[in-house]
């Protein structure tokens, strides 16, 4: 039998378009129960890991402060969050004033005041201050707020660095141990507002993007698509032992989850020095068509490998 060319169905030969992931819905809060299940697709022993959190910031703030600390950070709710646009974003950053202050990466080591954390994560209580404030905080809210409510992180530094407590109530350029807690609190609020951007940013085109502070602390995940991870991601030769970075990365903790970096860099003009270090339009761009289209840096794992 001799088929023609008109028998021959050319639609079904044509270039097929990338198969589109469907998208998640549009996140308007998450809680505590939201986040012990997204970290249970993470952790095969979510209680255990969370005992073993919570004994390593008992620590820190001993017991009976921990006890006051710790039901506030269950119930948190990330609302506002989900409200912050772009344009609100750039508008803080045109208005803050410099968050480091003129420190620099030498003032960091300084009383070893970068091995020293604080009870509750910063990333919490700059998105409490966002919620309270119901508005982008600035730097100005984050120093105003340490200085009012000193029992949050400078009681514990002042034990930690054997410093009296009122030089941490001051100026803060005008001790040596006191810019390192500057830059310690710099380095945090800018990551926060990168973050915040990023965030917004990503939403600005269409991809709903969802946070809680305890996967980013616990699990080590800025963002979650659905079920991927999201990771924004220092290129640095130190980055596990940056300040304000993380001794492991998202991949360390979440073998059973597709992750995504996104990668930025470190910048060295002094026009940005001393300003959050956004993620540049291209790399947003190319982030967003990598979670549409599936694209991952790492797959995941079987269960019964993770």
């Amino acid at each position: 039998m001799t088929l023609s060319l008109d028998s021959l169905d050319f639609s079904s030969l044509a270039p097929r378009p990338a198969l589109r992931r469907a998208q998640p819905g549009k996140v308007v809060s998450t809680d505590w129960a939201w986040m012990l299940k997204q970290a249970a697709d993470s952790d095969a022993n979510v209680p255990r890991t969370l005992l073993k959190w919570d004994y390593q910031r008992g620590k820190i703030a001993g017991p009976d402060r921990w006890k006051r600390i710790r039901p506030g950070m269950e119930a948190f709710v990330h609302r506002r969050l989900y409200k912050v646009t772009e344009a609100e974003v750039l508008a803080a950053i045109a208005e803050t004033a410099p968050p480091l202050g003129g420190t620099t990466s030498l003032d960091r080591a300084v009383g070893n005041v970068k091995d020293a954390t604080s009870a509750a994560p910063f990333n919490l209580m700059l998105h409490k201050l966002l919620e309270t404030l119901d508005r982008v905080p600035l730097w100005q809210d984050f120093e105003r707020y340490h200085l009012d409510h000193p029992s949050v992180y400078l009681e514990d530094i002042a034990r930690h660095t054997g410093v009296p407590l009122d030089v941490f109530l001051g100026d803060w350029l005008a001790h040596p141990v006191a810019r390192a807690v500057r830059y310690r609190l710099g380095t945090a609020y800018n990551s926060f507002i990168r973050e915040l951007h990023f965030l917004a940013a990503m939403a600005g085109r269409g991809i709903h993007l969802s946070h809680h502070f305890m996967l980013d602390a616990v699990w080590k995940i800025d963002f979650l698509y659905g079920q991927t991870a999201i990771e924004l991601y220092l290129v640095n030769s130190d980055y596990k032992h940056e300040d304000g970075g993380r001794k492991l990365k998202c991949v360390d903790v979440n073998p059973s989850r597709d992750i995504l970096e996104v990668a930025f860099g470190e910048r060295h003009d002094a026009a940005s020095y001393d300003k959050p270090w956004l993620i540049d339009d291209e790399t947003i761009r190319t982030a967003a068509e990598r979670l549409l289209s599936g694209e991952v840096d790492h797959r995941r794992l079987p269960k019964f490998f993770a």
